[in-house]
């Protein structure tokens, strides 16, 4: 689970943050060993602190995304259950604890339909890929330390 769901998780989180310096997770399993879930907390480079959390545990056919990043000048928040669009909360707006909503995104195709028609794009046009093979590796690198740090009880080093 981690390297075929969460590792799209870390790619995320390495765009956002940068390089990974350690990784420390954990993981569940229920009696029958079908529902996992794991949570990993990983330490950038640059200082910034990272929690990833994922899971096959909902029911068939249910997939859920989201993610908060905090930062000093606020907060963003996007659930994929929610309909409306990612929610700012600014830190100088504190006070008034109101939401200031953002314009959709407007992707008004299925995420998986994107990525193979970038994909074919790409190959088709000879154009650069926007995620590159060194980019899959180290996410890749990143969920592999994610399985050792679980298998050895400690962080692990990347």
């Amino acid at each position: 689970m981690i390297v075929d769901l969460m590792v799209h998780d870390f790619d995320f989180a390495r765009w956002l943050g940068g390089e990974v310096q350690r990784i420390f997770a954990r993981r569940s399993r229920n009696d029958q060993g079908m529902a996992e879930y794991a949570q990993a907390i990983l330490r950038f480079k640059s200082g910034a602190i990272g929690l990833i959390e994922g899971g096959w545990a909902y029911p068939a056919g249910v997939f859920r995304t989201g993610f908060d990043l905090s930062g000093s000048d606020g907060l963003i928040e996007w659930n994929s259950d929610q309909p409306g669009p990612v929610h700012v909360l600014r830190a100088s707006e504190a006070e008034d604890t109101g939401a200031v909503g953002l314009p959709i995104s407007g992707i008004t195709e299925d995420p998986y339909t994107i990525e193979i028609c970038h994909a074919y794009d790409a190959i088709r046009t000879e154009n650069p890929f926007d995620v590159t093979a060194q980019d899959a590796l180290q996410s890749l690198r990143i969920a592999l330390a994610a399985r050792e740090s679980i298998n050895t009880n400690q962080p692990a080093i990347l």
